[in-house]
């Protein structure tokens, strides 16, 4: 039966196989008794060890002077030793839908041409994380004839601005296209009076006549219009198969539309639970530089994020510091600034957002008042959350959005609850209950958490700060409770290791002459760094190194340097803002 064969080789037929990574048809054998000759790049060994489940990536790996068929076999060969699906862009794209099943598990490395355009690069990385939540690796190879040496070198690709600033002219459509976006327009008509079924009956009618009339633009648009009205009435899975159809026909059409497609399609996966496939739908959006989605892509991640619970990781996101005109994105900064502490901004913003929206239509005004509210619950204005949850109740209404009620309503139960007030809030959790069976799964599960918990939880706080008193314990601990030096300095590298999520951190000394690393933690690369900040004395970096960063830190004992500390990150992962105060504080201890 055809099917992937040895992680590389698609099988057609009977000892026939198409080599995935190069385009090439070969037999089975060839395939299995294939040889690469050339140098394993170390730099590409770093990327495909240290991927992360949900965090797509784009690098562009220079390999000097060797030819570029033999670069893209050394890429594939290292990626199929470590488990990646090797498979070349073009190929990916025109077997998607073959082995949509044979890679829904698998991590995918895709092996990009230099002349590849934008366009079709963004196409294979969202599609990619449409598939599957792996770590997947997008490689472009550039050579560089000019080089007299061979020598591979990774670095995070840069972002492209020349599709962006293209204008594409619009040609008039025809008649009967026309015609069937008056009937698109009437379904919306059809919402606003609560007619749901025969509206999204007459989207799918008339996406399906837009796609037999090859209208890709129109039918993603009318694809995005049956998801959202699918995904407020908590049928996620349908919305998400909608949202997919509509990426399917943007990718012919408008990149804004299959970006946008994606996001929602990544809304969807977090309303049914899934959220390291949302998360990877939202970074592969990222990874190809800024757009005019690029704020609604963070707000998105940015909700993915707090119900992972990482809320220090969420406040760390670009859009929470800038402004947007946007309602969804003003009201999920809201949401992460109050989950960070910080209710005073929080309080400024949703009193503006509900400012802007105050003539707005009935949709974007349950954003600002859901905003609105959360500030009130959070700092326990019960009286005044009351009135906004009522004001929030006659909006929801006329705007046909009974899941953003729900949510609000489940808060107002935690607030009761928190206030003392334990049968105001069972009460609201039974009417919530008695509807339950019609809400997306990840509201099915927090309302069961909030019947099952006898007490309100804590709310969420941030990770310790830089230096604080839970690192310094920790690392105290560690290195006193060793009675071998050896084996505390192993200690203290891997906590150091673990909570900078590096990939490499080294102990170095000068006490027998040069240099030396005595101590060694975790894989990748090694430092370099550590030679110099023994030489200096003082903190180097963080630096960008060959493909990476790298810190290092000098270890003293009064006036005397006994060593340093150096920590490495490759160069899809940047290092935290505590870096520096950790390396500092293990130094010292």
């Amino acid at each position: 039966m055809p099917g992937l064969l040895r992680d590389r080789y698609f099988e057609y037929a009977p000892d026939q196989a198409w080599d995935l990574a190069t385009g090439k048809a070969v037999s089975t054998t060839e395939g299995e008794g294939a040889q690469v000759s050339g140098t394993t790049p170390p730099a590409l060994i770093e990327l495909l060890e240290h991927g992360v489940e949900g965090y797509p990536r784009r690098f562009v790996l220079d390999a000097g002077r060797m030819p570029p068929r033999t670069a893209v076999c050394i890429v594939a060969a290292e990626a199929q030793r470590r488990g990646y699906v090797p498979i070349a862009v073009d190929v990916f794209l025109r077997t998607r839908l073959l082995l949509a099943d044979e890679l829904r598990t698998r991590a995918i490395a895709l092996i990009a041409k230099p002349g590849d355009s934008q366009r079709v690069l963004q196409t294979a990385l969202l599609q990619a994380a449409a598939i599957s939540s792996g770590p997947h690796l997008l490689v472009t190879s550039a050579v560089n004839v000019e080089r007299r040496v061979e020598r591979w070198h990774a670095a995070e690709a840069r972002a492209s601005y020349t599709d962006r600033l293209r204008i594409v002219p619009r040609t008039p459509f025809a008649e009967d296209i026309r015609q069937i976006l008056d009937r698109v327009r009437r379904a919306s008509e059809l919402i606003r009076r609560g007619r749901h079924a025969a509206a999204e009956r007459i989207q799918r009618e008339c996406a399906a006549a837009l796609v037999r009339r090859r209208a890709p633009g129109p039918a993603a648009e009318t694809y995005i219009a049956l998801g959202r009205l699918l995904l407020e009435r908590g049928n996620v899975a349908a919305a998400d198969t909608a949202f997919g159809e509509a990426a399917i026909q943007a990718e012919s059409a408008d990149m804004g539309l299959l970006v946008a497609a994606r996001l929602w399609q990544a809304a969807a996966r977090t309303d049914a639970g899934q959220l390291t496939a949302a998360e990877a739908m939202c970074r592969a959006a990222l990874a190809m530089g800024p757009g005019n989605q690029t704020d609604v892509a963070e707000a998105t991640l940015g909700r993915v994020l707090l119900w992972q619970g990482r809320t220090a990781e969420t406040a760390s996101l670009p859009f929470v510091h800038r402004e947007s005109s946007e309602p969804y994105v003003a009201a999920m900064r809201v949401r992460i600034l109050l989950e960070s502490g910080d209710h005073f901004q929080a309080g400024v913003r949703a009193r503006g957002l509900l400012n802007a929206t105050a003539t707005a239509d009935p949709e974007l005004r349950v954003i600002a008042l859901c905003a609105h509210f959360r500030v009130l619950a959070a700092l326990g204005d019960l009286t005044l959350a009351a009135e906004a949850l009522r004001a929030l109740e006659e909006v929801a209404r006329s705007a046909r959005t009974p899941l953003r009620l729900a949510r609000m309503r489940l808060l107002w139960s935690r607030a009761l609850r928190r206030a003392g007030d334990s049968r105001a809030a069972a009460r609201e959790l039974r009417a919530l209950t008695r509807a339950r069976s019609a809400m997306p799964p990840l509201l099915r599960a927090d309302i069961d958490r909030s019947l099952s918990a006898p007490v309100l939880p804590k709310p969420a706080r941030n990770l310790p700060a830089p230096g604080s008193s839970e690192h310094a314990v920790s690392v105290v601990v560690l290195a006193q409770g060793e009675a071998d030096d050896q084996n505390a300095l192993r200690k203290v590298g891997e906590y150091v290791l673990r909570t900078l999520q590096a990939t490499r951190v080294y102990f170095w000394t000068a006490d027998a002459g040069p240099a030396t690393a005595i101590v060694s933690c975790g894989g990748g690369l090694p430092t370099r760094l550590g030679p110099r900040a023994l030489d200096a004395g003082i903190v180097i970096g963080p630096e960008r190194v060959e493909s990476g960063y790298e810190l290092a830190v000098p270890v003293r004992l009064g006036t005397q340097l006994v060593g340093a500390l150096a920590a490495r990150w490759p160069a899809d992962r940047s290092q935290p803002g505590n870096a520096t105060a950790l390396l500092n504080l293990a130094c010292a201890v």
